[in-house]
C-alpha cells in the first residue's frame, strides 16, 4: 500500500487524462485471490476500482501499470477485471513485460531459500 499511496498523485493524473474522476476510484492493496485459492501463495497487488467501464486494450492499464511497476495490480470494474501489465525494467532502463506465471515464478523464488545454505542452479 506504501508504493500505491506514494504514487497517488501520479494515478491521478493518468485518471485526470482519462476523464475518470477521482470520486470514480479508489486504489488498495491485497494480494491475487486466485494464488490463494490454488495453495501457491500469497503475492502482493494493487487493486484499483474503478465505477467506469474500462476495454481491456486500453492504453489506460498500461500507464498504471507502469506507475505501479514492479508490483502486480488489477483494475476492476463494475462488470469485469483486468490484469494491469507488470513491467520490469531492465539495465537499460527500458522496461520489458513480465508473463504472469514468469512473475509468479521469480517472486516466490525471492522468497524460496531465506535461511538456506543450499545452492540453486
Amino acid at each position: 500500500m506504501k508504493h500505491a499511496t506514494s504514487n497517488l498523485s501520479l494515478v491521478s493524473e493518468v485518471f485526470d487524462r482519462w476523464q475518470i474522476q477521482k470520486s470514480e476510484y479508489v486504489v488498495l492493496a491485497g494480494f491475487d485471490e486466485a494464488l490463494i485459492k490454488s495453495g501457491i501463495g500469497y503475492l502482493e497487488q494493487i487493486h484499483v476500482f474503478v465505477t467506469a467501464e474500462v476495454n481491456p486494450n486500453s492504453p489506460l492499464l498500461q500507464e498504471l501499470g507502469r506507475i505501479f511497476l514492479p508490483f502486480s495490480s488489477i483494475l476492476f470494474t463494475g462488470s469485469s477485471r483486468h490484469h494491469m501489465p507488470v513491467f520490469k525494467a531492465d539495465t537499460n532502463g527500458d522496461h520489458d513485460v513480465w508473463d504472469f506465471d514468469e512473475l509468479v515464478y521469480f517472486t516466490a523464488s525471492k522468497f524460496s531459500n531465506r535461511g538456506s545454505t543450499a545452492k540453486h542452479t
